[in-house]
């Protein structure tokens, strides 16, 4: 009759623990989600401004919008300054295309947008080395945040 009254007594303070266990267990479970989902959203942005620097050369109106479309929630995912340098990549994209689609349906050359489209294209050139540092902090397994 002892034994059922411990029994008793101690059965709602180990349910309270297993129940608090379970509810801890599935905490880690979602924050560990969570990091997933953003790292794969994150990932998806770094694809594709990576793609969109190498292929710089070949950036038309389209491309360029698309670039737009598929970084466009960067400031969700991303501190303020890695979601201006986006923005920076975009703009200097829209540029690019629009320029060589001037001087592709003008009769007459313009050195001084030859010249900027060079520009560009230097910059565009040296952003391979940037990128990966700069999206070092979000992708870094071991630093996710």
């Amino acid at each position: 009759m002892k034994f059922i009254q411990i029994f008793s007594a101690l059965l709602t303070p180990v349910i309270a623990l297993i129940t608090t266990y379970i509810a801890f267990q599935q905490y880690r479970t979602n924050r560990a989600k969570l990091r997933h989902d953003l790292y794969e959203k994150r990932m998806s942005v770094y694809k594709a401004t990576s793609s969109f620097i190498l292929l710089a050369d070949y950036i038309d109106l389209k491309k360029a919008w698309e670039f737009h479309e598929a970084t466009d929630e960067s400031s969700f995912l991303f501190h303020e300054e890695l979601s201006t340098y986006l923005k920076d990549i975009e703009d200097k994209g829209m540029r690019l295309a629009f320029l060589k689609h001037a001087i592709a349906n003008s009769k007459l050359h313009d050195d001084k947008q030859a010249t900027e489209i060079q520009e560009i294209r230097e910059w565009f050139k040296n952003q391979q080395e940037l990128l990966p540092k700069k999206f070092m902090e979000y992708l870094n397994l071991k630093i996710l945040k």
